[in-house]
């Protein structure tokens, strides 16, 4: 009888068990853990000291402000390989003091690359800066010719827009030669710094022999008030043309001084003018201008140059003209090396690349080359109308040059 009621109760509690499990609310399979973000890649990462500020601000700040649109757009769409390229910008303000300390404080933060678009003025410590950190410099816009002599030029040092001391003596061939003929009498201003007192002593070297008078004058960094020269001009230099070899727009300023002493010759503006403001000077004084350009301006519209102004935009360039060409070069060619030498960075690797670069950047300009032997590259030029009317008009055709003008092509178009 115990033993039943033992096997009775034993049968009841399995019971009471099985009830229980079937009424218990299952236990939900967990999510599988979210896997952890990746981790950011190391940067490239470049040093940038320019002329963002004071008098030589309106002809450098432009192509500083398009070379960081065009990273940030870059960076935006993935970078390179999903490294990010991370620009370090300080504002020299064409102070030879500033960029030398904007130059040692990148090499003790151990920057890959170094850029300078400034005056001529500021390379002297920013060379020294990078000879002792051994880190490659890219200079926008000109250089001194110290530097970038062919065979060899500087080990470290490489052109970003062109060899504006080199190949100065292009602009008389093709715009004052060829446009006003012999005879003419130039009228030469230039800044008294080493790059724009340099090229603006071959231009009027190259005038006289070939048949153009000239004249020259030098101004100090930051003049604003240029009677001065105007009446050196007007009255002992009876010139026929001015033109302007420097940073800011002096050569508008200096055209101005002379039209209100009564002259009546013509401003040849060159592509250290931007366009735009040699354009008002033309509609104000109802005359056309002659422009010498490196780079197809804003004005050609082309479908490429409305990708890049709307990029611009949307990156809030602080200040869009045709000076931005001037040093949109370096943005492309900091994107061609590092994606050429790839990561780790080193001097060796960049240097490798740097010295074998092909950068294509037509149609703003043509085809850009760099060797051990050259690190200036081709040359291209083209001379443009502004017309009274606001017009902007090709005056001639694509010009090929090498940066010793050794060897000058007509190649038509890009």
């Amino acid at each position: 009888m115990k033993k039943r009621h033992v096997l009775w109760i034993m049968c009841l509690v399995a019971m009471v068990g099985l009830v229980v499990s079937a009424c218990a609310v299952p236990s939900e399979t967990p999510e599988p853990a979210a896997p952890e973000p990746a981790a950011p890649k190391d940067p490239f990462v470049v040093g940038v000291t320019g002329g963002m500020s004071g008098p030589v601000a309106s002809t450098y700040l432009p192509g500083l402000e398009l070379v960081r649109c065009y990273i940030e757009n870059l960076n935006d769409e993935g970078g390179i390989d999903g490294r990010m390229i991370e620009l370090n910008m300080e504002d020299d303000r064409g102070d030879p003091a500033r960029a030398a300390s904007s130059a040692r404080k990148f090499s003790e933060t151990g920057v890959h690359l170094m850029v300078s678009h400034s005056v001529t003025a500021t390379y002297s410590g920013i060379v020294a800066e990078i000879e002792k950190a051994n880190i490659p410099l890219i200079v926008g816009g000109t250089a001194s010719p110290a530097w970038l002599a062919p065979n060899p030029p500087h080990p470290l040092i490489f052109m970003g827009t062109y060899g504006g001391c080199f190949d100065a003596q292009a602009l008389w061939i093709r715009l004052l030669k060829v446009h006003y003929g012999p005879g003419t009498k130039v009228g030469w201003l230039g800044v008294d710094i080493p790059g724009s007192r340099y090229a603006t002593q071959k231009c009027a070297e190259y005038c006289e022999k070939e048949g153009l008078k000239s004249i020259e004058a030098y101004v100090p960094m930051g003049t604003t008030d240029l009677s001065a020269v105007a009446l050196t001009f007007y009255e002992e230099g009876d010139v026929d043309v001015i033109s302007f070899m420097g940073p800011g727009r002096l050569g508008p300023e200096l055209y101005n001084g002379l039209v209100k002493l009564g002259w009546e010759g013509d401003l040849s503006s060159v592509f250290a003018e931007d366009v735009e403001g040699a354009m008002e000077i033309a509609k104000l004084n109802q005359i056309d201008i002659v422009q010498g350009l490196l780079f197809a301006p804003w004005q050609e519209n082309t479908e490429e140059h409305q990708e890049l102004l709307a990029i611009a935009n949307k990156y809030k360039a602080a200040s869009i003209n045709s000076m931005s060409f001037f040093g949109f070069p370096v943005g492309p060619q900091m994107e061609a090396i590092f994606r050429g030498t790839g990561y780790p960075v080193t001097t060796e690797k960049m240097l490798e690349v740097m010295n074998n670069l092909e950068l294509d950047l037509r149609p703003f300009t043509g085809v850009k080359g760099r060797s051990e032997t050259d690190h200036v590259g081709p040359i291209y030029q083209r001379l443009y109308i502004l017309d009274k009317n606001g017009g902007v008009t090709p005056g001639t055709s694509w010009y090929k040059f090498d940066q010793l003008t050794q060897e000058i092509t007509d190649i038509g178009q890009f």
